[in-house]
């Protein structure tokens, strides 16, 4: 009998669970949440940013893997019993070109979801960018001694042996 009311509880647990998380993931984009939620997209425009997403990940996808490849590839050098380092400075070059190829399109992606917003939403969206992604529609909460009290001093550096 214990063994039935356990696996019924278990099943209950289970079916509650799945239907949370399709409630989340039928929500839009991100769970409609955070700086989507406060934006208050129009369909037209979650359309247009589902669309620039998607684009966004192709593009991404093949560079992301060129710099997994070339990672391994230098960690691979790191541990040869002969290290060449005129390899490693290239597979360095490598990794960081690419990495400026994957901030640019961040970059003009970030731009061009800006250009499909209202000039109001275009102010939430500036605010968020400038908060470096802190922002969650909401203003940020402050400090109980409010926001011109100084910082508590920093913990000094405890040397152990002493």
């Amino acid at each position: 009998m214990k063994k039935k009311w356990f696996i019924l509880s278990m099943f209950f647990v289970l079916l509650v669970g799945g239907v949370i998380l399709a409630k989340q993931q039928g929500e839009g984009w991100h769970g409609n949440r955070g700086i989507w939620k406060a934006l208050d997209l129009s369909n037209e425009q979650q359309k247009k940013l589902l669309d620039m997403r998607l684009e966004l990940q192709k593009e991404m996808l093949p560079l992301r893997s060129d710099m997994q490849k070339l990672r391994s590839e230098l960690k691979l050098e790191l541990t040869k019993a002969k290290f060449d380092e005129s390899r490693a400075k290239k597979l360095s070059e490598q990794i960081a070109s690419i990495g400026q190829q994957i901030q640019l399109k961040r970059i003009l992606h970030q731009r061009a979801v800006r250009d499909i917003l209202s000039p109001e939403q275009q102010k939430i969206y500036d605010l968020h960018l400038l908060s470096a992604g802190k922002f969650r529609g909401r203003e940020r909460p402050r400090s109980p001694a409010g926001p011109e009290s100084p910082r508590p001093p920093a913990k000094p550096f405890r040397d152990t042996d002493q």
